[in-house]
């Protein structure tokens, strides 16, 4: 249920949550977008020598397609459809990258090798993304090795006997640069981890110090904030205080856990009586505060039969006490000492009912 109206319930850990996987959708997003402009800037210099080999050009356009397709359904597709395309992705590199050292000629390998050595980063980037650290490193440096062994078998083939690609070191070499990659990476989502963990604890906090730990709403420390804030505004509002009619006999008849269990249903229906720029909160013991701003007379009658008609939903009445308040006249708290005065009278009128004051 909501604190203060103007959000929806969330737990802290939802919050974080939501915003790191924003980012991970927006970092995805922009890494398929590089991915293809690389692809496209390179086969747009491929299409230009006319010594350029098909196969070489059939094979960037394939996988131009396959990141193109990705891009535009990466929105509305799950984790697991996701990590499938990379595990994809990955086996392809592979097979021409396998392909360029044993089964193509020079010019072929040599675009597929530097085609490939651009992709690296990209991919082992992605695989972070969408992994946990230990699973990340463990994908990404076997998929490494598996790359590394192949070009050093494949440097020592008699076609590349006179060439600078016959050369053992390459192998390696290309494993250890891309292997500081992976660290750095791995720097960067431990930071990120410890980051959200952080997080979360400082919106606990938040929420300790704000929220009723019973019902979720708002506590009188938030409150009292909130018509500060509505001060500033200078808007006239309603200010209604409820309590619930015979509580005591509640708690003597199902005990406290049965009434927290009312305090509970009656704060859910409260929350859900009021606009998302309102508030409602929990002022103490079986008392409940509303606080509605921009509302005349009329309006504000219509609320507070609304908000006692929601009561009922939990098996209660309540009394109700309220006001207009006009920061620009007077203070929050003569506001709130006229509607605690009305209901007073309610209570002491019969209870289950409203009165101005």
């Amino acid at each position: 249920m909501s604190s203060t109206g103007e959000a929806p319930p969330r737990d802290a850990k939802q919050v974080v949550d939501e915003r790191v996987g924003g980012l991970q959708n927006l970092g995805s997003r922009a890494l398929l977008v590089t991915m293809v402009v690389a692809e496209s800037v390179a086969l747009l210099a491929l299409l230009v020598p006319a010594e350029t080999t098909s196969s070489s050009v059939r094979v960037l356009i394939i996988y131009n397609a396959l990141l193109l397709i990705a891009l535009a359904a990466w929105r509305h597709t799950s984790d697991w459809v996701r990590r499938s395309f990379l595990y994809a992705l990955l086996t392809v590199v592979l097979f021409r990258w396998s392909f360029a050292w044993y089964g193509a000629d020079l010019t072929d390998t040599y675009i597929a090798v530097v085609a490939t050595l651009i992709q690296i980063p990209t991919l082992l980037i992605a695989v972070f993304l969408m992994h946990q650290k230990r699973v990340g490193l463990g994908i990404g440096t076997s998929w490494l090795v598996t790359l590394g062994l192949v070009a050093l078998a494949g440097s020592r083939r008699t076609v590349f006997i006179d060439d600078p690609l016959n050369d053992w070191r390459l192998g390696p070499f290309m494993v250890a640069m891309n292997l500081g990659l992976l660290i750095i990476v791995g720097w960067w989502v431990r930071e990120r981890e410890d980051f959200l963990a952080a997080s979360r604890e400082q919106i606990e906090l938040i929420d300790a110090a704000n929220l009723d730990p019973l019902t979720g709403l708002a506590n009188r420390r938030s409150i009292h904030q909130h018509l500060d804030s509505l001060t500033r505004i200078r808007h006239v509002s309603v200010v209604a205080l409820l309590d619930i009619d015979h509580f005591k006999a509640i708690n003597d008849s199902f005990g406290h856990e049965g009434g927290d269990a009312v305090l509970c249903r009656v704060a859910e229906a409260l929350a859900g009586a009021i606009r998302p720029s309102d508030m409602v909160g929990r002022w103490g013991g079986e008392e409940f505060v509303v606080v509605a701003r921009g509302l005349n007379s009329s309006m504000a009658d219509d609320l507070i039969q609304r908000l006692r008609s929601v009561v009922t939903t939990a098996d209660v009445t309540a009394s109700v006490g309220w006001t207009l308040w006009d920061p620009a006249e007077e203070s929050w708290s003569e506001a709130m000492n006229r509607a605690d005065i009305s209901l007073y009278k309610a209570k002491e009128s019969g209870r289950d009912r409203a009165i101005s004051g």
